[in-house]
């Protein structure tokens, strides 16, 4: 499973793949929009995963790009990850799951959506 996590936060995306892969998970990282349409582009991603608050200076928020991103590649799962609760914006039809990162045992939440995501292909 090759995952795509876009995330403005180096320490985040940093923390995250190393946790992934210990996991047993491919991991590339995008800090922005750009990146992450150069690293969709050249292919093999099967599941995105992007912070909601993406921009520090919220000039674009995650559920923007993902709503891009579902454009050009409309069978790509998307994960929204949020310090604050946004599971509700699952309803927009655009995000495969939205993920509360306070809730508890948040990252094997993450984990076992990922590993639901694997099985299906």
């Amino acid at each position: 499973m090759q995952i795509l996590m876009l995330d403005d936060d180096l320490g985040i995306l940093d923390s995250f793949t190393q946790s992934f892969e210990m996991h047993g998970f491919s991991v590339q990282t995008a800090r922005n929009e750009a990146e992450a349409f150069a690293i969709l582009r050249r292919g093999g991603i099967d599941v995105i995963i992007i912070d909601y608050f993406l921009d520090l200076y919220l000039t674009i928020s995650g559920l923007a790009v993902a709503k891009r991103i579902k454009i050009e590649y409309p069978d790509l799962p998307i994960i929204l990850l949020s310090a604050e609760d946004i599971r509700s914006l699952k309803a927009e039809g655009v995000i495969y799951k939205a993920l509360y990162k306070s809730e508890r045992h948040f990252f094997n939440k993450l984990i076992r959506v990922i590993s639901e995501l694997e099985k299906d292909d």
